[in-house]
């Protein structure tokens, strides 16, 4: 019954620690033939990576001791926890082990992003702060200064402007980044507040036009995050894209998946790298086609 479970298998061996049992949706998943399996000694079968670890669990097992097993595969690509636990014979004896190996990957990669994106959201909203409690302040100040000065006697007003009109420019774009860093909206309005807004901000301040349709409701911090900056990286991506003119962004949600699609003009793109990532680590799916992304994304929140 465990070997039919999704991402599982199953194996027996006997004393000698040789495989008599290998079974399981997690070999077939991964290219391996069970039945090719038996017979063979455990030593033998184990990928480096794990090898000395299971073993020492397998012979525990041998003198009647269960415990579990956390490994990878020698790609790094692949992690498992491995239920380890004594087979007794009719008589009461050990006669061998069973080990239960369920593929936890997505698992594994979901608690990294979460614990990733917490963390970044945290020193964000830490150098958001002190761009507004300091940087900004002093910018207001030094441009109430350049007002007062401007009309001082002997002073070149000229100069004083112009030197006004560019700490005002840096003063706004400061503003924005500390905005960006950590929108308020996403915190007050979620996305369905924070998208367009950030589509607003791309249409005033680049070459890109962009359209946000959002019909989704509220959800958890994290995955409102994942979503926020998934879409901001593609925005990102598209406008440094030679050509890319127009931009719209679709978002809804159905049986538990954020799915989101932004059509575009750009003639050519390559592949946005962080989004991909971003996206492939929540265990969701992100696919570029000629004129358009689409992603989907669980909207189980992330843990970590």
């Amino acid at each position: 019954m465990m070997a039919r479970l999704p991402g599982t298998a199953v194996f027996v061996f006997d004393r000698e620690l040789v495989l008599e049992v290998a079974e399981g949706s997690a070999l077939i998943d991964h290219g391996h033939d069970g039945e090719l399996l038996v017979g063979r000694s455990l030593t033998e079968v184990i990928p480096p990576a794990a090898r000395i670890t299971l073993l020492s669990h397998c012979l525990a097992a041998l003198d009647g001791t269960s415990g579990v097993a956390h490994v990878r595969t020698t790609d790094g690509r692949l992690r498992f926890d491995v239920d380890v636990v004594p087979l007794p014979g009719p008589g009461g004896q050990i006669e061998g082990g069973m080990m239960v190996a369920r593929d936890v990957t997505e698992r594994h990669n979901r608690e990294v992003l979460g614990r990733a994106l917490r963390l970044q959201d945290d020193e964000r909203t830490r150098i958001a702060t002190e761009l507004h409690d300091d940087v900004v302040q002093v910018m207001t100040a030094s441009l109430f200064a350049l007002d007062r000065l401007e009309w001082a006697p002997g002073v070149d007003a000229g100069a004083v402007a112009g030197t006004r009109r560019v700490l005002a420019e840096a003063l706004e774009r400061t503003r924005r980044l500390a905005v960006s860093l950590r929108p308020p909206l996403l915190v007050i309005d979620g996305l369905p507040g924070a998208l367009p807004s950030l589509a607003r901000r791309f249409t005033r301040t680049s070459q890109l036009r962009v359209e946000a349709d959002v019909r989704v409701g509220r959800h958890d911090e994290t995955v409102e995050t994942l979503v926020y900056r998934t879409v901001h990286d593609l925005l990102d991506w598209l406008e440094a894209r030679s050509g890319a003119s127009h931009a719209r962004l679709t978002l809804r949600e159905l049986d538990g998946v954020m799915e989101g699609q932004l059509r575009h003009d750009a003639p050519a793109a390559d592949v946005c790298v962080p989004a991909v990532e971003r996206v492939r680590l929540a265990g969701g799916l992100l696919t570029h086609e000629a004129g358009s992304v689409s992603f989907q994304l669980p909207l189980e929140p992330l843990p970590g």
